[in-house]
């Protein structure tokens, strides 16, 4: 199955973070978890 493409979740709340990333996925876009600015920012 191909991605709809990829998508950043940047929030301090883990259970919106969660239902987002859910929603997304169910949606066939990829995501990405962080749940502050500097986490978001820093690369992995």
């Amino acid at each position: 199955m191909t991605s709809n493409g990829k998508i950043l979740i940047v929030d301090d709340d883990a259970d919106l973070r969660q239902a987002l990333r859910l929603r997304l996925r169910a949606n066939h876009y990829e995501t990405v978890n962080a749940c502050d600015g500097y986490s978001a920012s820093t690369p992995t």
